[in-house]
């Protein structure tokens, strides 16, 4: 909720740290406080901030949300990227497929991985086995060393 807020730009960082400041000792202020740090108004949709949080809270190093790629005159979005390793994450959410759009994010996700990008992709049924979709992101940063 916290990227949401921020995307829209209803509030702003120091908006969120004032309000948790002032809530010290109030139920569910101590998580909002462990939040604010790993908010991005970059993120563009639920999913990605959900799984961008939990790579965090798994002290996966924070990675750069929706950075522009451009690869044979193309430019593409990344979810989640590290740049400095070719690694990205891609959340498909439950809503985002028809068979048109896999044909297209086939197509992207190949040119990025002819240009040296590995690319993970997360999808919600992904999520109830969390530890994999965490390690495959270690391994992957851990390659690319």
């Amino acid at each position: 909720m916290g990227d949401g807020l921020l995307r829209a730009g209803l509030v702003r960082r120091q908006d969120l740290i004032d309000v948790v400041l002032w809530g010290r000792g109030r139920r569910g202020v101590r998580h909002a406080r462990l939040a604010i740090p790993v908010l991005d108004e970059r993120s563009e949709s639920p999913g990605e901030s959900w799984v961008r949080a939990m790579l965090v809270k798994a002290r996966v190093p924070k990675p750069v949300c929706n950075l522009e790629v451009a690869i044979q005159g193309w430019t593409f979005r990344l979810d989640m990227a590290w740049p400095e390793a070719l690694v990205a994450v891609e959340y498909d959410g439950e809503q985002h497929h028809g068979p048109e759009q896999a044909r297209h994010d086939e197509w992207r996700r190949r040119l990025l991985a002819e240009a040296g990008w590995n690319v993970i992709v997360v999808r919600k049924g992904d999520l109830a086995n969390v530890g994999d979709v965490i390690n495959a992101v270690r391994q992957a940063l851990q390659r690319a060393r």
